[in-house]
């Protein structure tokens, strides 16, 4: 009988050790507050006070609609601070737990629903449970670990509809979907994918695939078109992230000085000081500095940002191949949160280690060993991560070959991981930009070290 039950004391260890690992380090270091944490902060308080989804716009100093993210993170936040009270910076970490411990839980669901393996399911969820990327995130004053909920339960609901066909859970799959968009905007453009999967690759009747497209497609719509409609009103644009010129452009500014601009300033001659005032800025626009002097509001400036971005890319288009290509291989093996787990207990050591790798990478001037020892540990932390993520595609081929569960979900978890490292990778990447990607990374790691030649993990009993 005890035996039977081992399986949910393990889940219940692994939820509690989770939980009390996060209480050890917030006591440590208390909340982390990143670049965005204040406009977070703000926004929130002024719902909470009764002037909606607003902020003081710095170029007039008038309360005005917000714009810049989307709504639901705001939300959920400003009603857990009117339930509980307090601080709201720490009411906001208390929701970062409950997400994290949901998020946990989520998909130790998802991989015994995937794999049928006990024993697999136990060692994702240990190895999610101190994964310092998750850990450390849901230590800061931001919607990284709200989003990587939300993102999971979409997961969660179009695996069970590709496992059931079942029409009602297509329809919630569109509504969880809607619900992560409002979160975050990543998969904002994923219905396509979505609806061209149900029709061209789901097993079943043409009739039903319809059924099925249709219905995911009003439950997404459901969530997100009032907040387009809202969008349309204020703002004379439907678009859901106005933060996307400010986002994409980042990625843009070492191409600025090599880039002849005359065509486009022709045509949009605010652009003209946009890109003045961009140049030499290497962590992304100065925006702050941009609105003030030019007297933009937030819609505005992404307009232009933009433009100047597309223009960029257009004009430089192998340039630019060569720095997104970097920032995928960095999103894969970026070590921040390792580095930034250990500056709560060795302050200064992130931003030595941040410095020196920085100049390590982009200098052409021959290494001193010194520095080569001072990063190691960002160097090890990478190669770990290389190491896992390469394991995670042999896992991926893996499952094709043995055609495990469903080829059907190995084909959607494909489209839906290839999708969101590409969209993330079209803005400056850091390890927090592949926290959605981290479940999925885990869990077809362990399932590639459990049919290995030498297979170490895996015992007698696999279920």
């Amino acid at each position: 009988m005890l035996k039977k039950y081992n399986f949910y004391i393990h889940i219940l260890i692994i939820l509690v050790f989770s939980l009390g690992i996060r209480i050890f380090l917030l006591s440590k270091s208390g909340p982390k507050y990143d670049g965005d944490s204040g406009e977070y902060i703000e926004v929130i308080k002024n719902i909470s006070n009764g002037y909606g989804f607003s902020r003081v716009d710095i170029a007039d100093g008038q309360m005005k609609p917000y714009s810049n993210r989307p709504p639901l993170f705001f939300y959920t936040s400003s009603l857990l601070h009117k339930i509980l009270n307090g601080k709201l910076e720490n009411n906001i970490i208390i929701l970062n737990f409950l997400s994290s411990i949901l998020t946990l839980l989520l998909w130790l669901y998802i991989t015994y629903l995937i794999t049928e393996n006990k024993k697999i399911t136990i060692i994702t969820g240990w190895l999610l449970s101190i994964n310092p990327n998750l850990i450390y995130n849901s230590l800061t004053i931001m919607s990284d670990t709200f989003y990587l909920l939300t993102f999971s339960l979409f997961a969660l609901f179009f695996i069970l509809s590709i496992k059931k066909k079942n029409k009602y859970l297509f329809f919630i799959s569109g509504i969880s979907m809607g619900i992560n968009v409002l979160t975050r905007t990543v998969l904002k453009a994923f219905w396509i994918f979505a609806i061209i999967f149900i029709v061209f690759i789901l097993k079943d009747e043409i009739k039903k695939k319809i059924r099925y497209s249709l219905l995911f497609l009003a439950g997404h719509l459901l969530i997100i078109l009032p907040y387009h409609i809202r969008n349309q009103l204020e703002f004379m644009s439907p678009s859901i992230d106005f933060h996307q010129g400010t986002n994409i452009s980042c990625l843009i500014l070492p191409l600025i000085d090599k880039t002849n601009y005359d065509s486009l300033i022709k045509e949009y001659p605010m652009t003209s000081k946009i890109i003045e005032l961009s140049k030499h800025h290497e962590d992304g626009p100065p925006v702050i500095t941009i609105k003030l002097i030019l007297k933009l509001n937030d819609v505005e400036l992404s307009r232009y940002l933009t433009l100047i971005a597309l223009y960029t890319i257009k004009e430089n288009p192998v340039q630019y191949l060569k720095i997104y290509i970097k920032n995928v291989i960095n999103i894969i093996t970026s070590s921040s949160s390792y580095l930034l787990s250990i500056d709560i207990f060795k302050n200064g050591f992130y931003d030595k280690q941040h410095k020196i790798f920085k100049e390590f990478i982009s200098s052409k001037t021959k290494k001193d060993l010194k520095e080569i020892l001072i990063i190691l540990p960002n160097l090890f932390f990478r190669f770990i991560n290389l190491i896992i993520f390469l394991y995670f595609i042999c896992g991926i081929f893996l499952t094709y070959k043995n055609e495990l569960n469903n080829k059907e979900i190995t084909i959607f978890i494909t489209i839906l991981f290839l999708y969101t490292l590409s969209v993330s990778s079209l803005v400056v990447g850091y390890d927090r930009y592949r926290l959605p990607l981290e479940p999925l990374i885990i869990m077809y790691f362990i399932y590639k070290l459990f049919n290995t030649k030498f297979n170490f993990l895996n015992g007698n009993d696999t279920n």
